[in-house]
């Protein structure tokens, strides 16, 4: 019987998500697990202009540490989740 695949993730402040990709993630669920809490991504290897869904830079860069840094496969922006040193949280929206 082969190992099962056992796969970890990095949760964070629901914060580091400006609204109107919140807002986005909504109103596509087969994107993403999303939820009333929170929002779980994808952390990929690599970005490039050819990829399907642009993230904000500040996203994209905490999802390259996750993976990268962290060796985590996905990251949980949760309600309840910390802020990490070294990623300021994004300027409010109106």
């Amino acid at each position: 019987m082969a190992k099962p695949e056992i796969r970890k993730f990095l949760t964070v402040s629901s914060a580091y998500l400006p609204r109107t990709v919140y807002d986005r993630l909504q109103n596509h669920p087969e994107q993403q697990f999303a939820g009333d809490y929170g929002v779980i991504l994808y952390a990929p290897d690599s970005f490039s202009k050819a990829d399907g869904t642009r993230w904000p830079r500040p996203v994209e860069r905490l999802l390259l540490h996750a993976r990268r840094k962290l060796d985590c496969s996905y990251v949980l922006f949760d309600v309840d989740g910390v802020e990490l040193d070294g990623f300021p949280l994004p300027e409010k929206e109106n």
